[in-house]
């Protein structure tokens, strides 16, 4: 089921206007309103004069404007159904058209999604209905928008009018794509097998540095790891804590999404210290930076208190990586002005958003005592 837009009371963005319908404005009082996902459908009636008939003449009437967003990477193909709730009738005026239309941000058309001219519908009261075969659009801009142009027609050698309630649901083929499948990374005490290395996050190291493991089905460790930071000599920020993933070859890509960083501080440093940044790299199996997957910075994360603190990193999808390449993580520590020491446990878990095309279960939260 795709997406539903409640009509409301707000006028349209754009100045209601014929669009991809090719119909007449000449004459035509039109409305314009806006569709929302989630929206509180109006409940102010609106009015619509129709211009006088010049031989076989239809009107663009009612226009619907949709603006699905950022998060409808492609617009499906499907029927659209549009509904209209007639509040003051006028048998003589017929409902004869609906087109689905796309423009861009700045109201110009830019192409037909669908249309229906094949029915008739006289205004005769209550919720009218027509259905639309729209098409698939590829790719279309965060902002375009979604213009359902409304046709009607009248005999009477007169100008016509007649009232609607923008108070229903226009359904839409048109949905998000799922959301990515996430993975759990369990953090062990195994030591990692790039050994400590900042990579992407291009930080200096602290004094004493931990790198551990997080794998799928590991175990974690209820060990004490120290992590020294020195006093600071013009640099502020240190790599203190670094986590090697391997996500191996049942990942044929890694889906972007949210990436969550657990570290959970037994021992706590002196106060003023705080995690501030975290890297999200893509290495090699021979240890190499291949590039940035995410990072997020200017963060305050106290760790003068002990308890499991948490970082979310968006991160990039990566295409086609090497069944060998492996997913390398940097915690970053800052803002004490003087040297100072924390500990952690490696028993957290580490979700990674990178499931897309994988061939084996998802494995749920496993989380160490």
């Amino acid at each position: 089921m795709g997406a539903a837009f409640a009509q409301v009371d707000t006028a349209s963005d754009c100045t209601p206007a014929a669009f991809c319908s090719g119909a007449s404005i000449t004459g035509v009082t039109m409305r314009g309103r806006k569709a929302l996902e989630d929206g509180t459908f109006g409940t102010s009636a609106a009015t619509v004069t129709l211009g006088v008939p010049n031989g076989d003449t239809q009107w663009a009437g009612i226009v619907f404007e949709m603006l699905p967003g950022a998060d409808f990477t492609t617009w499906a193909a499907g029927t659209w159904t549009v509904p209209l709730n007639i509040t003051t009738p006028n048998e003589d005026v017929e409902w004869v058209a609906t087109y689905i239309c796309r423009v861009n941000s700045s109201c110009t058309n830019l192409s037909t999604i669908g249309s229906n001219t094949a029915d008739a519908f006289p205004l005769s009261g209550g919720v009218l209905s027509m259905n639309v075969t729209g098409a698939a659009v590829v790719s279309p801009a965060s902002t375009d928008k979604i213009i359902a142009v409304l046709v009607f027609s009248s005999p009477v050698q007169s100008s016509s009018q007649f009232g609607f309630t923008p108070d229903q649901d226009i359904a839409s083929p048109i949905d998000r794509p799922p959301a990515p499948a996430v993975v759990a990374f369990q953090e062990t005490g195994t030591a990692a097998v790039c050994g400590a290395n900042s990579h992407c996050s291009g930080a200096t190291q602290a004094t004493v540095v931990k790198a551990r493991i997080a794998s799928v089905g590991g175990t974690g460790s209820n060990s004490n790891l120290l992590v020294t930071l020195p006093a600071p000599n013009g640099q502020q920020k240190w790599a203190g804590v670094m986590f090697e993933l391997v996500p191996g070859a049942s990942y044929s890509s890694w889906a972007a999404g949210d990436y969550v960083v657990r570290l959970n501080i037994t021992a706590t440093a002196t106060a003023g210290t705080q995690w501030q940044e975290t890297y999200i790299c893509r290495i090699n199996s021979s240890c190499t930076n291949l590039s940035t997957i995410g990072s997020l910075t200017g963060q305050t994360i106290d760790i003068n208190s002990t308890g499991v603190k948490t970082m979310t990193v968006s991160g990039a999808a990566v295409a086609s990586p090497a069944s060998t390449d492996k997913i390398w993580i940097v915690l970053i520590f800052g803002g004490n002005g003087a040297g100072t020491s924390f500990n952690f446990r490696s028993n957290q878990i580490i979700d990674a958003p990178i499931a897309s095309g994988a061939s084996l279960p998802i494995l749920r939260r496993r989380r160490a005592a």
